[in-house]
């Protein structure tokens, strides 16, 4: 079976499971608590052999228990069938599992513990322990693989002046909503297989933008990521543009301007063109629209019908 084929059974399965649950569901009305006891996927990904599927399980918490997100637990299943492995389960918080590119190890998000910082966490897929890939200061917010496996690239805020985050440890300062607007850097984190050794540092690659989304080329020569000016909501959903960072002159630049809301981003697999999704315009209250850009002289096109009824 091909990987395209294994992609869209599933596709096809998770629709049946979707099917299944509302015909239930139909069965009965839904009370409060039958919608805290529904259960949904919420990030899934797949081996580069095409033979395994990493994906996350996410379930409202329980009236009783603290207040807080849902709790969401990481399970790995054979595309060819089989019963689904637990791999991370409990009152955990896993999100955006990504296989290593040899496919040995899976990366995915989660905090562990009620004061930590959300890390990068890894784990063998033939089974064992997961370890902190990575100790940033502020959490991380996205990550991807290195082309080569040997490096993480990573969101992260900037950190805190130690004068002011002292002061704020000490309750001394409010918390700050907007105004404080910290950078978003994308760093890059040597991985290190050896588990029972700390973390490494986090080395910044861009600064002086905020950061929110990216994408590494096959052939882990560059990185296009969506930045704003600054750290700001408004800035997020209306103002990013694409950039794309050589990493061998450790350079950045403008690729195309975004005109409006920014969604996915993906580079091509020959590494010439990345696809994106956007809004038709400033003034497209959603995502709806596929573009291409080139990432040699930056021509863009919309790939989307001028009639679609999506804006």
């Amino acid at each position: 079976m091909t990987r395209l084929a294994k992609r869209h059974l599933l596709m096809l399965a998770a629709l049946v499971g979707v099917v299944f649950v509302c015909g239930k569901s139909m069965a009965a009305p839904l009370g409060v608590d039958s919608l805290l006891d529904l259960e949904r996927v919420s990030a899934a990904d797949i081996s580069p052999d095409g033979r395994w599927a990493a994906y996350t399980v996410s379930r409202n918490r329980a009236l009783a228990d603290e207040a807080g997100g849902s709790w969401s637990r990481l399970y790995l299943i054979a595309t060819d069938g089989g019963e689904a492995r637990p791999f991370v389960t409990g009152e955990v918080s896993v999100g955006h599992p990504r296989f290593s590119p040899d496919g040995r190890h899976l990366a995915f998000t989660m905090k562990r513990g009620p004061k930590a910082k959300t890390q990068v966490w890894v784990i063998p897929v033939d089974g064992g322990e997961a370890w902190a890939a990575t100790r940033s200061e502020t959490g991380v917010a996205a990550f991807a693989w290195s082309a080569d496996g040997a490096a993480l690239y990573t969101i992260e805020t900037q950190d805190q002046d130690p004068a002011t985050k002292d002061r704020v440890e000490k309750g001394w300062l409010p918390q700050w909503y907007e105004e404080d607007l910290r950078e978003r850097h994308l760093c890059r984190v040597p991985f290190r297989v050896d588990r029972a050794g700390q973390a490494a540092d986090s080395e910044i690659l861009v600064q002086g933008l905020a950061v929110w989304t990216l994408s590494v080329s096959p052939a882990g020569d560059t990185i296009v990521f969506g930045a704003s000016e600054q750290n700001l909501v408004d800035q997020r959903y209306m103002f990013q543009d694409l950039f794309v960072l050589d990493l061998k002159s450790g350079r950045h630049k403008l690729l195309t301007d975004v005109p409006g809301k920014l969604g996915d981003v993906r580079v091509s697999p020959d590494g010439r063109r990345v696809a994106w999704t956007g809004a038709a315009g400033r003034s497209d209250h959603a995502v709806s629209t596929l573009w291409v850009t080139d990432l040699k002289d930056g021509a863009t096109r919309n790939l989307t019908a001028a009639d679609y009824p999506g804006h």
